[in-house]
């Protein structure tokens, strides 16, 4: 699942599981969405950390917690853009 354009053609959403998942996709979608050719670029360039914080998990039961808090702007996220597999896919 690749970006959508809400508002008509006025708004371009890009989530980061997009990014992570199939960056120069995303970014060729980004191209076409405001017009510019697409530029072939190394393929490092999608992948390259530019900066990697410290690495922390999350204790489980404060990951409940937000997932239940946040439930229902998930909902009213995903609903809107037309995307309900991001409810399942955020609440993991």
């Amino acid at each position: 699942m690749f970006s959508r354009s809400v508002f008509g053609d006025g708004l371009f959403v890009g989530l980061y599981d997009e990014v992570k998942a199939a960056p120069e996709a995303l970014v060729r979608q980004l191209w076409e969405f405001i017009g510019l050719s697409p530029v072939d670029l190394p393929e490092d360039v999608y992948r390259k950390v530019v900066f990697e914080g410290p690495r922390a998990s999350m204790p489980g039961d404060l990951r409940s917690q937000l997932v239940a808090r946040y439930a229902p702007e998930v909902e009213f996220v995903a609903e809107y853009l037309g995307m309900p597999e991001l409810v399942s896919r955020w609440s993991r």
